[in-house]
């Protein structure tokens, strides 16, 4: 046999076993290419912002500020009342404070003191004289007032600046009197008030009121030498305060 025959049969094996071994690494990675592979799945977690409805925008400032208190100063003009005689009023100046609570963003109740102070000229029919009559004493009122604020989906939108109101009051007055020869029949008497006005507002906090209110004393039985005058006192209002939210 020759020699380079001999060489030749180790060489083929190995070029053979070489050949094998390549086409199965070769068949193995085409399996895993083809084989499918699942998918990754990134879950994403965010928390989602409410956006406020009307409903829960419905009593946010009465929620943040559900109780106020108030002063002012008060201008009365006193309408002309009485018998046949007369008794012109006068113009005078007097306070009120008050203390409330918001029930709703529109709706609130609140108690109001006012000083009297109401001034007459009465006629003294049998003389043809005219005595000045001062009056003098407090009246107590129960308000129910409703806000104009609005609520709507564009409250987020702006801060609402001015606020207009109205409201009736009732409760009683308890007067005294300083005119000479004039006594009060009935000095605890009913009382009643239309009001209405605007508020100015500087945040959530505090507030300025222009407002107007007609105020009316029924009845309180105002007797000069002898005689009922007449009087039931009544007048129209201008008042100028301020609002402390809290």
């Amino acid at each position: 046999m020759n020699v380079k025959f001999l060489f030749l049969i180790p060489c083929s094996l190995f070029l053979y076993f070489f050949a094998a071994g390549h086409r199965a690494h070769a068949e193995e990675g085409l399996s895993g290419e083809t084989e499918p592979q699942s998918p990754i799945v990134i879950v994403v977690r965010h928390s989602e912002k409410r956006i406020p409805s009307r409903k829960d925008e419905e009593h946010s400032f009465a929620e943040a500020r559900r109780f106020y208190v108030a002063g002012f100063y008060t201008a009365s003009s006193w309408n002309d009342t009485g018998g046949a005689g007369g008794a012109p009023g006068k113009i005078s100046s007097s306070w009120d404070i008050a203390a409330g609570g918001r029930v709703t963003d529109n709706f609130r109740l609140e108690l109001n003191y006012h000083a009297l102070a109401a001034n007459y000229d009465i006629a003294e029919y049998n003389y043809g004289t005219t005595h000045s009559l001062e009056l003098g004493g407090y009246a107590f009122f129960l308000n129910a007032i409703y806000d104009g604020r609005i609520d709507s989906k564009f409250a987020r939108m702006h801060r609402q600046i001015l606020v207009p109101y109205v409201g009736l009051g009732a409760g009683f007055a308890q007067i005294n009197t300083r005119g000479e020869d004039v006594e009060i029949g009935r000095k605890s008497s009913p009382a009643f008030a239309v009001l209405a006005g605007i508020a100015l507002e500087f945040g959530k906090t505090f507030s300025l009121d222009f407002g107007y209110r007609y105020m009316q004393i029924i009845a309180p039985k105002i007797i000069l030498e002898e005689e009922d005058t007449g009087i039931s006192p009544a007048a129209h209002q201008l008042r100028v305060g301020a609002k402390i939210n809290f």
